[in-house]
């Protein structure tokens, strides 16, 4: 029998690897293709939307009014409902049908600064506002649960109804104070004068979109609403 010259023994070698691995090519499970995650805390409606508006309505709550957040259709994709926080006067609950996505309250003042947690239905932390101090304008600075920087929210001019959100150069979204659009109907009979709206102008996640969302309400409360300046738009 006539062996095989040695110089041909490497080669078998790597053929028979090359087999192997292709076998183990035909067996192994295909890997899922990972995607997009749906929204968890805001309707699609609101979290594809590049505008988001906030109309405030009556409420016999005397903690404040409610709001509704109609989506850039103007269909109400969520509602924003005040309240009473034993600790902190004020508490809004965003719901969608009834159902609680997340919660925003108003924290204790420190110094006279202002600051907002933000927390999803299990009461889970999902960032805090903390104001800075600052003269003659608006400066919060906004992290997440875990308290890493996420972005702030500032008057970058001085008019007076108009707030950036920026993380560093970048603008993530602007909000702004507008007039209620009277179109004559009974819904507008219960609307209070005024609404924001918002407007994203770069991509953002959903704790992010969330959060700016929060934001929006919040500068309401804190410089608009009777119900915390009792009509003093001052510092």
């Amino acid at each position: 029998m006539t062996k095989r010259p040695i110089a041909d023994q490497p080669t078998r070698l790597v053929k028979a690897v090359a087999r192997k691995n292709t076998a183990d090519e035909a067996t192994r499970p295909v890997k899922a293709v990972r995607r997009r995650e749906a929204p968890r805390m805001l309707p699609p409606s609101l979290f594809e939307a590049r505008h988001v508006r906030f109309v405030e309505r009556f409420s016999l709550n005397f903690t404040g009014n409610d709001y509704e957040l109609e989506d850039a259709a103007g269909a109400i994709a969520m509602r924003a409902e005040s309240r009473l926080h034993v600790f902190r006067g004020w508490r809004y609950d965003f719901t969608v049908d009834g159902d609680v996505r997340f919660s925003m309250s108003r924290k204790t003042k420190l110094l006279l600064l202002d600051g907002l947690k933000v927390f999803d239905a299990q009461k889970r932390v999902l960032g805090e506002f903390q104001q800075r101090p600052t003269a003659f304008s608006v400066h919060f600075d906004v992290v997440d649960g875990e308290g890493q920087p996420r972005f702030v929210v500032q008057q970058p001019s001085e008019v007076w109804t108009h707030f950036s959100v920026r993380r560093g150069t970048t603008t993530l979204a602007e909000i702004e104070r507008s007039h209620r659009r009277w179109d004559g109907s009974a819904r507008e009979l219960v609307t209070v004068e005024d609404a924001f709206t918002v407007e994203f102008t770069a991509t953002v996640d959903e704790l992010e979109r969330v959060l700016i969302i929060a934001a929006a309400l919040f500068l309401d409360r804190l410089y608009f609403s009777h119900a915390d300046n009792s009509g003093s738009n001052s510092f």
